[in-house]
């Protein structure tokens, strides 16, 4: 691996672990959460300052402008997307956890604040062709695929159970450009 993307970089763990596998690959890590970029740039300041992390304070989606991020009351699952907002097991579960409470009790959104868009192709005029696109943004991953217009070498992205039909649009939608084969991962509750 030489080059990986990690769209919807969050604290960068995820980052920690290939860097890890991979110690002389470079990243391009998005994150839209202001805090999580300080944190990253924090973290990764010796990788930042030689060039082998970039960090964009960005959400991914499939035109440049600005959008809707939605801050969670646990930074993991803030999102740009309504639906998952209103549909995500984050919001619509009814699984009674060991505290006695509802699953949707324990995760709140706050008031919607603006934030900077860029597309996977932008981010592929910038930095090169990934070898690797890791992509976990919260409802949001069909939106963000559509701002790809050519296959990439391999994809990894996370999907919901409750919006399930969103993750078969951006494998339809992927299919279009040329992939097919996909690694998913699923938060099933």
């Amino acid at each position: 691996m030489n080059l990986i993307f990690d769209i919807g970089c969050n604290e960068g763990e995820w980052v920690q672990t290939m860097l890890r596998r991979y110690p002389s690959c470079k990243f391009v890590c998005v994150e839209p959460q202001e805090q999580l970029v300080n944190t990253l740039n924090y973290k990764f300041k010796g990788a930042v300052n030689e060039g082998q992390i970039k960090i964009y304070n960005k959400a991914v989606s499939n035109e440049e402008g600005t959008i809707n991020l939605y801050p969670a009351s646990d930074n993991t699952i803030s999102t740009t997307s309504e639906e998952f907002r209103h549909n995500s097991c984050f919001a619509a579960s009814e699984k009674i956890m060991q505290n006695g409470k509802m699953f949707k009790n324990l995760y709140s959104y706050g008031e919607p604040i603006q934030v900077e868009t860029i597309t996977l192709n932008k981010l592929i005029d910038e930095n090169g062709v990934p070898d690797l696109l890791k992509l976990d943004v919260e409802g949001h991953e069909y939106e963000a695929f559509l701002g790809l217009t050519h296959k990439v070498p391999l994809i990894t992205f996370e999907w919901h159970d409750r919006l399930s039909h969103k993750a078969v649009k951006a494998v339809e939608y992927l299919s279009t450009i040329g992939f097919t084969k996909f690694d998913t991962e699923i938060w099933h509750l």
